[in-house]
């Protein structure tokens, strides 16, 4: 199954598949879906470097700032569900769940844009790109970690412009461009969706 070729198919549009099967009945392209927490914030610690792959161990609760396992390693207590959890469509711990039902909500986006974990995410991506001193190749290297992708032109031009407007802009005024800019990217659908 893994090798045919509907199942290595991408979620991108075609007008050809369109026309004959909008419904995508016949899977001329693959659905999109989005990542389940455990994914998102595992994959989150791998692109800033700070994914602990050890096997074993206790378990950490997930609101731990310095928690860097593998979200299977997350303490989940069966009467009060981390909110975080539950924010992200975890099921619930105290009955059986036979699949989980997707959401997308205001507070999840809030999170990411809000939560001082992802703060130190994107400084935690900073730093593992600062050392890359052509402003061009520290971009593409970013978009390479994040979307596995080249960005296109006018990505580079509209990230470029926003973070070197201030020339005259200190070192840490330029690190917290950075990690705004950075905070940004890890929010998009891009990164949250499996195309």
């Amino acid at each position: 199954i893994l090798l045919s070729s509907t199942y290595q198919q991408s979620a991108a549009f075609r007008d050809d598949g369109n026309l004959v099967d909008p419904a995508n009945n016949l899977l001329w392209r693959s659905n999109r879906r989005r990542l389940d927490i455990e994914m998102w914030r595992d994959a989150t610690l791998a692109v800033c470097g700070k994914l602990d792959l050890k096997m074993g161990g206790p378990s950490q609760p997930i609101d731990d700032l310095n928690n860097v396992r593998r979200t299977i390693y997350v303490k989940v207590e069966r009467e009060e569900l981390n909110p975080m959890l539950r924010m992200h469509d975890f099921p619930e711990a105290s009955s059986h769940s036979p699949r989980r039902d997707p959401t997308t909500t205001p507070l999840q986006q809030l999170f990411v844009l809000n939560s001082a974990w992802m703060e130190q995410q994107s400084s935690a991506l900073y730093e593992r790109l600062r050392p890359i001193e052509d402003h061009q190749e520290r971009l593409r290297t970013c978009y390479q970690l994040l979307f596995a992708r080249e960005p296109s032109a006018t990505e580079l031009e509209l990230s470029t412009e926003y973070l070197q407007a201030n020339s005259a802009a200190s070192d840490a005024e330029q690190a917290a461009r950075w990690n705004d800019y950075l905070q940004a990217l890890l929010g998009l659908n891009e990164f949250h969706f499996v195309d």
